[in-house]
């Protein structure tokens, strides 16, 4: 449990928070706005507010204490802050159960759910705040897709980190010219720079040696949705490579591990980045609208948390994104293919080519001719991946290339749609579904 705290004056500052919750208006983003997505709740804090969020990280870093520790000790300033903001989601997932305002609430209810939020501090076995660089993702302002917060590279951010790392360094015991050559050759990443931006999301180190891989999985999850979601804003020609610096063309990717104990690690490895992706807050909105909105959701589970066909909606998406990023058309046309799969073909099921083409054509046709020809095509297009994956080569690939991205992408999309329309949670309601259609 957190203690220490002053009770009343936290509150005062949720109130505050709540109070200047809103949208940003049109123009350009004031860069004091604060911004984050989880458990599907979109939240938007404007000035005076972001003065009250900063206010109440201060107070909880200064005055926090766990199990006699100070809580600046125990947590990056990152982590506190991402506690906070789902101290903000509970206040406002509270509030709309009882068809109320946040700012409604009253002072019990809001100093209830304050206790249980402060008993939910615990010790971790190690936690740790993992930053690495994104090439070719250009923000405006912050933002925070399921676990991962996003920002520019820019001095703000770069001043944020450096200030942790600072604060980490200070405790590690080691000669001054050394600590300083580290500290140089960190900032040296650290550069501002439009064409880059910074990941970051605290991990609860209980295996160590698979925290920076899990760190990794979730920044790649939501790469993967971004360039799945922008598929369908913006012309196959300026599709943007965007991935952790390094995985597209030249540039480096950097991993800055600081742990809240008096340890840091920097990792670099050679790659990069090519076109920039654009994420503006009105296009985030766009993103939402088509559906990130529903896979942010997904993305704010804990993996074990999601239903069997939440992951392989996350699956689908990931596949569309690989093939997306594959040059050689016949392993393009093959993972397109794996994508559509991935949702709607069981194991056991055969012949696959009648059975994927039945399924894709009641998943997007609207009557009976639309659904022939999705059936027809769906049907040419599986002769060529058996001739691909059998004879390794189809002539007619390169023609059915556009339609098999096509429908690809409109399964993956639609498919996510159902299983929050439906409240699908295994791949047998999904087939009762396709069943009650067929008879229907």
């Amino acid at each position: 449990m957190l203690s220490g705290i002053n009770k009343n004056k936290t509150a005062d500052l949720l109130l505050q928070c709540l109070r200047a919750i809103g949208s940003p208006g049109p123009g350009p983003i004031d860069e004091n706005v604060r911004m984050w997505s989880r458990n599907g709740i979109f939240v938007s804090i404007l000035e005076p507010g972001v003065g009250a969020l900063e206010e109440l990280i201060d107070l909880i870093e200064k005055t926090g204490r766990l199990d006699g520790r100070s809580a600046s000790s125990v947590f990056s300033r990152e982590y506190i802050e991402t506690m906070v903001q789902e101290l903000l989601n509970r206040l406002i997932i509270l509030a709309q159960s009882d068809s109320l305002e946040p700012t409604e609430l009253t002072p019990a209810r809001i100093e209830a759910s304050l206790k249980q939020w402060l008993d939910s501090f615990e010790i971790p076995s190690e936690v740790a705040t993992y930053y690495t660089l994104i090439g070719n993702l250009v923000l405006d302002t912050p933002i925070q897709i399921g676990r991962i917060t996003f920002s520019p590279l820019n001095d703000e951010t770069r001043q944020k980190i450096m200030s942790e790392f600072d604060r980490i360094n200070a405790l590690v015991k080691d000669k001054e010219e050394t600590k300083s050559a580290a500290r140089q050759h960190i900032d040296g990443y650290l550069q501002p720079n439009q064409r880059l931006s910074v990941a970051f999301g605290a991990i609860s180190e209980a295996e160590p040696e698979h925290a920076q891989e899990m760190f990794q999985d979730r920044v790649r999850e939501v790469l993967h949705a971004l360039r799945f979601f922008g598929f369908f804003l913006h012309p196959a020609s300026h599709r943007a490579l965007i991935d952790l610096s390094g995985h597209t063309y030249s540039g480096k990717n950097v991993f800055l591990r600081l742990v809240s104990d008096q340890q840091f690690n920097l990792a670099v490895q050679s790659t990069g980045f090519l076109f920039p992706y654009e994420l503006t807050v009105d296009r985030l909105g766009h993103l939402k609208t088509i559906g990130l909105e529903i896979v942010q959701a997904i993305f704010s589970k804990q993996e074990d948390e999601r239903t069997a066909l939440e992951s392989s909606c996350i699956n689908a998406i990931i596949w569309f994104s690989r093939a997306l990023q594959d040059d050689v058309p016949d392993s393009r046309f093959l993972k397109l293919c794996v994508a559509m799969e991935s949702l709607l073909l069981k194991r056991d099921d055969q012949p696959y080519r009648q059975v994927m083409a039945e399924r894709v054509a009641f998943v997007l046709g609207g009557n009976l001719e639309g659904r022939q020809k999705i059936a027809s095509d769906l049907k040419k297009i599986y002769d060529i991946r058996s001739a691909v994956s059998h004879e390794g080569r189809s002539r007619k690939l390169r023609e059915w290339l556009g339609a098999a991205e096509f429908y690809a992408a409109h399964v993956v999309l639609r498919f996510i749609h159902l299983v929050q329309e439906q409240s699908w949670t295994t791949e047998n309601d999904f087939i009762e579904w396709i069943d009650s259609l067929k008879f229907a």
